[in-house]
């Protein structure tokens, strides 16, 4: 008995041993490298003395400076995420660019910072 070969003590379908399974489980593993990825890079960018400055960081508390940073991982995340349909269905393009900016818009609002501009 080799390593791909199986030996069943009841019948399966050959489907479950189909190689989609195995590319669906590639690209679900792919999948969550990326996403950790994302995560990394605009929590690095969160990070950059550059970003603080350019954005006065300093003028936040410790509690708000959290918190605008959760805000702006979350909707990064979001927007990646909604992004997607862009490229599996061409016509929710404009779906999911309102969604995204729904949810920056709800996220903006509820941190409480709004502008006088």
């Amino acid at each position: 008995m080799g390593f791909w070969s199986l030996e069943e003590d009841r019948p399966t379908p050959k489907a479950v041993y189909n190689w989609r399974v195995y590319y669906c489980a590639a690209v679900a593993a792919f999948c969550a490298v990326m996403i950790g990825y994302d995560s990394a890079f605009i929590g690095g960018t969160i990070a950059q003395q550059s970003f603080k400055s350019e954005f006065n960081w300093e003028q936040y508390t410790t509690s708000e400076a959290n918190l605008v940073s959760a805000n702006i991982v979350s909707v990064y995340q979001s927007r990646c995420f909604l992004w997607v349909f862009r490229r599996l269905y061409r016509r929710t393009l404009p779906w999911a660019q309102e969604r995204s900016a729904g949810l920056f818009r709800y996220f903006h609002r509820r941190s409480g910072y709004e502008t006088d501009d």
